[in-house]
């Protein structure tokens, strides 16, 4: 029961939707006069970006044979998505200049480019927690703002409690050792944080 428990919150809470989430939260709380279309529009191609055209790459790797399972237990699978979407997040980057979207949803966006990057890099040298480096990532973004706006202590909150419960589920599968759980959350913690803070 607690293995089919922990396996659903691994996957509900992937990193790979956190992204997308971020562009949400950033959206509702930076650009509240903003019509719904244009802010459903923002979000739906955060999505794309950040979700729909990595995956499409990950499906057809897996099928040619480039990788061998959609979990990317290997080193060089991991990388080599984390450099996919890196370069599929930088193009939606693009898109945002030339929208002229909101500064901090511009800079969030390349935090999250150099944060898969300095991802990819670690993961030459050990199975660093993907999982613990978004959540990492999207806990330095709701305290960020929190700076700012007030009234996100509970946001935060709620954000930091999913960490932990996503820093349980991946230590009780087993997937990782309590070092790339805490590595990763502070590197993704710092990664975001001090993008935001310089930019």
């Amino acid at each position: 029961m607690a293995q089919r428990f922990f396996n659903c919150v691994s996957i509900v809470l992937h990193p790979v939707f956190l992204t997308t989430v971020g562009i949400i939260m950033l959206t509702i709380w930076l650009l509240p006069g903003v019509p719904f279309k244009s802010s459903l529009m923002l979000a739906l191609l955060g999505a794309a970006y950040s979700m729909l055209i990595p995956l499409s790459f990950i499906v057809i790797a897996r099928v040619s044979g480039f990788i061998h399972s959609y979990q990317l237990k290997r080193r060089n699978e991991r990388i080599i998505s984390l450099v996919i979407t890196s370069v599929s997040i930088y193009f939606f980057h693009r898109v945002l200049i030339a929208w002229h979207v909101s500064p901090t949803i511009r800079h969030f966006v390349i935090g999250v480019i150099l944060l898969m990057l300095i991802a990819a890099v670690i993961t030459f040298f050990t199975h660093i927690s993907l999982h613990t480096i978004a959540w990492g990532g999207l806990t330095a973004l709701v305290s960020y703002v929190s700076l700012y706006k007030p009234g996100l202590s509970v946001t935060l909150a709620i954000v930091v409690l999913l960490s932990g419960l996503v820093g349980t589920a991946r230590l009780f599968l087993d997937e990782h050792k309590p070092v790339h759980i805490y590595t990763g959350y502070i590197v993704g913690f710092a990664s975001i944080w001090l993008t935001l803070i310089i930019l």
